[in-house]
């Protein structure tokens, strides 16, 4: 009897995704959160062509340097500077579904706009092969949005 529920309880546990796919198991890193402070005062900034250069890829590939930064220009006239920014959350995966292979990161801000108020700024994180995170993915959200 003891034996069989040491057996199911081994079981369970083998059957659980994080010990099935321990890949699945990412710790928290405040490099990919220092990263997307340091992109993220670059928009601040105003120096947009810059944060597409500091980009990934993935994000350079669906949108061109000049569209980016068209659309943040607009977005800062029609919303403001941001005046405060407080980190909320993160979620961690590896080789999530339709997404590139390897490490992510998705970080959410609470920001306070001048003209827009309160919403979620979301900065979404890959982890490049040499070792280094960059933005792969940016966008503004009401707060208590699902991410």
């Amino acid at each position: 009897m003891k034996r069989t529920i040491i057996t199911i309880c081994t079981l369970l546990c083998l059957c659980q995704p994080s010990f099935a796919n321990p890949q699945a198991m990412v710790k928290p890193t405040k490099d990919g959160r220092g990263a997307a402070m340091k992109w993220l005062a670059l928009l601040d900034k105003g120096q947009y062509a810059a944060s597409w250069d500091r980009a990934a890829k993935s994000f350079q590939d669906r949108v061109t340097k000049a569209d980016w930064i068209a659309g943040m220009k607009k977005l800062h006239e029609q919303y403001g500077k941001v005046v405060s920014r407080k980190f909320k959350d993160s979620a961690f995966d590896v080789n999530p579904p339709g997404l590139p292979a390897g490490e992510h990161e998705t970080l959410r801000f609470a920001i306070k706009l001048e003209r827009r108020g309160r919403v979620d700024e979301v900065v979404s994180m890959i982890m490049q092969k040499n070792g280094e995170w960059r933005v792969s993915g940016y966008y503004l959200t009401p707060v208590d949005s699902p991410v």
